[in-house]
């Protein structure tokens, strides 16, 4: 980056914009007039091979989509949602994490498909999922909707099976011929599509691992089931231990896997984090600031192998200490507003850190880490190449040193840098020591006595608002 490109990022000022707080980032939707309009990640091509391949299937299926934490899932069932209702498929969706209404994996599970069935087969269906649950010892603590509030009453006045197990069994039986006759109404396969799965608790993903795979394996039934096989395998040893073989038990569930890749190239995720920025508005937009925000949110990203997660916690938390830290609280006063590009620029660094690593975000705080020994201390968290490395890795080194000044630990001195510019590969176009500090100069121009302490303060602040506020 040129002398004067980094004069020009120092110099863009915004205006504080008085839209109210916006905090949350939107989530994503998906329209099945056009299902891909939000995919910025390219995966139309894979929902379609699933879903196409899923309308295909005659019997029966289950199909996992795994990913890690924050790879996207929860989007990735909302377009194959959207793409089948576009189809006219029959879809019913279930949210393990939001929608466990009950105690009864079965019962929610069945609630779930009343959407889509005709109403004579839904009362066989929550009859015999009533029945099942009672015979499990189950309870339904909650009325939700009248097919809830009906089975409550029902079950109230059934405490067990007078049978025993061949009345549980036949109530299974009933169950699975009224699936299968509504899943036999109409062309195609009914599509049951399951998100959320590794947000619940061990048990209960076995509960209802166990559900799908005895109660909707029916002729004409496809369930697509959004989980990390790899947490969920953990958390199950973690229970039943190692012995357990969690990994074996959990394949004999799915008939296929498609596997979201979360380690997406900083590239191919800068049109997320794009649409991410423009969720900030005016104060963090500016043109001579976009292309840097973009490069600093590039840091969680590579770090965590492409969590989306990651990288909206970044940007809400900035969000948050625009609000509250640069707030009322704070009151900027006019003079500074026009630094106000700067100073979140600054504070997303920091706020990079803390998503990074929260010790050494601490330590940093604290001063008991250098600007040098921070950087040197994150390198192994990040790929070993990226084309936007040397210039994200270059800027963050120059505002945290900055900060250091009001922490009380010493300016980044030529040796370090050196060893941060090696381990960083910043001689690639960055300029030397000599560069680096005229940059550093333009930033300290801009921070003036007390707004370094200011921007500690603001991300400290946002970290923490509901506490401090209540003792000011």
């Amino acid at each position: 980056m040129s002398e004067q490109q980094d004069q020009e990022q120092v110099d863009e000022g915004s205006e504080v914009a008085d839209e109210g707080v916006r905090i949350a980032v939107p989530e994503f939707v998906a329209d099945k007039d056009d299902p891909f309009a939000s995919d910025l990640l390219d995966r139309g091509p894979r929902v379609r091979l699933l879903c196409d391949f899923a309308r295909s299937v005659s019997d029966h299926a289950v199909i996992a989509v795994d990913g890690e934490w924050g790879t996207g899932k929860t989007a990735f069932l909302r377009m194959c949602k959207a793409y089948l209702d576009q189809q006219e498929v029959r879809v019913a969706e279930f949210n393990a994490w939001t929608e466990s209404y009950t105690t009864d994996p079965v019962f929610n599970l069945a609630s779930a498909l009343a959407e889509v069935m005709e109403e004579d087969r839904l009362a066989k269906i929550i009859e015999a999922a009533k029945a099942i649950g009672v015979a499990a010892g189950k309870s339904l603590p909650f009325k939700v909707g009248d097919v809830v509030s009906e089975a409550a009453e029902m079950i109230a006045q059934n405490q067990a099976f007078p049978g025993g197990l061949p009345e549980y069994r036949d109530c299974v039986r009933r169950f699975k011929e009224a699936l299968e006759q509504e899943a036999a109404r109409a062309d195609g396969p009914l599509l049951v599509l399951v998100d959320e799965m590794d947000r619940c608790l061990p048990q209960q993903v076995v509960e209802y691992l166990g559900a799908v795979h005895n109660l909707l394996a029916v002729p004409g039934v496809v369930v697509v089931l959004a989980i990390n096989l790899e947490q969920t395998a953990k958390g199950l040893e973690a229970v039943y231990g190692s012995a357990y073989g969690s990994e074996r038990y959990l394949q004999r569930f799915f008939s296929l896997r498609m596997t979201l890749d979360g380690a997406v190239e900083t590239d191919g995720l800068l049109p997320l984090i794009r649409q991410l920025r423009g969720h900030f508005g005016d104060d963090v937009e500016s043109a001579g600031s976009a292309d840097f925000i973009d490069y600093l949110l590039s840091i969680p990203a590579m770090a965590s192998r492409g969590s989306l997660r990651d990288l909206q916690r970044v940007g809400q938390a900035l969000q948050l200490t625009a609000a509250v830290g640069f707030g009322q609280k704070t009151g900027l006063n006019a003079s500074d507003q026009g630094n106000l590009t700067q100073l979140l620029l600054v504070a997303l660094a920091l706020l990079v850190l803390r998503q990074l690593d929260e010790k050494l975000y601490r330590e940093f705080m604290e001063g008991k880490k250098s600007a040098s020994e921070v950087m040197l201390g994150l390198r192994n968290r990040l790929p070993a190449d990226d084309r936007h490395l040397p210039i994200v890795a270059r800027a963050a080194t120059a505002y945290l040193d900055v900060l250091g000044d009001a922490l009380g630990t010493p300016a980044i001195t030529e040796d370090q840098y050196q060893e941060v510019a090696s381990r960083y590969g910043l001689q690639r176009g960055s300029g030397g020591y000599e560069d680096y500090c005229r940059f550093v100069g333009s930033v300290r121009g801009h921070l003036r006595a007390g707004m370094s302490r200011q921007v500690l303060a603001a991300v400290e602040m946002a970290n923490d608002w509901p506490n401090i506020y209540l003792r000011t």
